[in-house]
């Protein structure tokens, strides 16, 4: 006679509780809900009315800036330009952007021209 121990057989994993009782789970989140939802909304409702106020007060903030720093400019245009004053025209306005953090937190100013036609001249101002 023999007194070896057999082996145990492995454990058997159990199921979550959401497969084994789907409705006790939903019961617990419409529970949750009905505690939680009012809290909830309106906090996230608060979060979301102050980031939009934060954005209209920067966006006031940098116009206003803008605007004090604002000028036009009467550009010239010689009767014979070259290429090559285009190019460094174009390289420069592309040197006056901002670095990342600056633009986020201050804005990036706007150029634009304006193209006025006239029968004798073209007429370039800068905005």
């Amino acid at each position: 006679m023999c007194l070896i121990d057999a082996p145990t057989p492995p454990a058997v994993p159990r199921l979550p509780a959401v497969f084994r009782d789907p409705q006790a789970v939903l019961q617990h989140l419409e529970t949750f809900l009905h505690a939680w939802a009012l809290p909830l909304f309106a906090a996230i409702s608060t979060c979301m009315a102050a980031y939009a106020a934060a954005g209209v007060l920067i966006r006031a903030r940098r116009n206003r800036a803008f605007a004090d720093d604002a000028r036009v400019i009467d550009i010239s245009a010689p009767p014979e330009a070259a290429l090559s004053g285009g190019q460094a025209l174009w390289a420069n306005l592309l040197g006056l952007h901002r670095p990342r953090l600056a633009r986020l937190l201050h804005g990036q100013p706007h150029l634009g021209f304006e193209y006025g036609c006239g029968s004798l001249r073209v007429r370039v101002r800068g905005l």
